[in-house]
């Protein structure tokens, strides 16, 4: 399990696109799923789309570990290839981990179709392979 910081603009972002999925019960995924394939798509869409990651660049965040109201602490249970394709390109961008995570999560959220998502968890694919 990687701990993550999830902005609270996408906690409500993905609340609110879950309600609206017509499926029920244990059919539905989990939010945690949601969050881990904004992970993965917002990783290939940084590492292939430039538009992504000037947007994601653009966006300067510093999560203040104190100020709960913005972010809800989440752990996730991402692979170690995902995590470290986080790492790596927080550092390529000269941020840490959260405050990376918090702007890719923040610009990925928006093209998210909760529907899409499977009810397994998709965190053992690799960071290369788009969601199936």
């Amino acid at each position: 399990m990687k701990e993550y910081y999830i902005p609270a603009l996408v906690v409500g972002a993905v609340s609110e696109k879950r309600a609206r999925d017509p499926r029920t019960g244990s059919r539905k995924p989990p939010m945690r799923a949601a969050y881990i394939h904004l992970l993965q798509t917002g990783m290939l869409r940084f590492l292939s789309e430039p538009e992504f990651e000037t947007s994601v660049l653009d966006t300067w965040v510093h999560v203040l570990p104190t100020d709960r109201d913005c972010w809800q602490r989440v752990n996730l249970p991402v692979s170690d290839e995902l995590h470290t394709a986080v790492k790596a390109a927080a550092e390529f961008a000269d941020r840490r981990l959260y405050d990376f995570a918090h702007c890719l999560l923040t610009e990925a959220v928006k093209e998210l179709d909760y529907s899409q998502l499977e009810t397994k968890k998709q965190c053992g694919q690799t960071i290369l392979e788009p969601a199936k």
